[in-house]
Formats: structure tokens, sequence, C-alpha cells
């Protein structure tokens, strides 16, 4: 399944960045628009809703200031492969 993204706000919490579901997918495209992330995906799946969050870690110490994120897949246990 292709789906395009998009997330206006961000997690920000080291444990959840660390733990949160990392189920697969391809970024086939990721665009920044007057500060909102676009993200076209594809994954397997398509029977059950999929849920994708955008978290980030603690900023880092650098000059210019920097985060890392993750975007975060949890399939739900969809049993449909594509």
């Amino acid at each position: 399944m292709d789906a395009l993204i998009l997330f206006q706000e961000i997690i920000i919490d080291d444990s959840y960045y660390q733990d949160a579901p990392k189920d697969p997918f391809i970024i086939n495209k990721v665009r920044l628009f007057k500060n909102i992330l676009y993200f076209n995906i594809s994954y397997s799946g398509g029977c059950i809703k999929h849920d994708f969050q955008l978290i980030a870690s603690s900023f880092m110490e650098s000059d210019p200031v920097q985060v890392n994120v993750l975007l975060s897949h949890e399939n739900n246990d969809d049993p449909y492969d594509m």
C-alpha cells in the first residue's frame, strides 16, 4: 500500500523513541513545506489501519541545534501481505 503522511506534531520522548513500534516500510519521498513534513511511504498490508508517529529524542547539544527523529510504524498485526 502507498500512503502520503504529513506531520504537524512531533512527540519528544526519549524512552518512547527507544521503544516505539518499528514495523517495516519504505520511505519513497520526504518533503518539508511550511513547517510540515510530508512522507510518501509504501508498506505491506491494507486490511487494518496502520499507525505512524514522528518521534524525537532529546535535542542534541550542537550548533545549530539538532534532534534525531524516528518515523514509527505500527502495523497492528495486519495479516495481509502485498
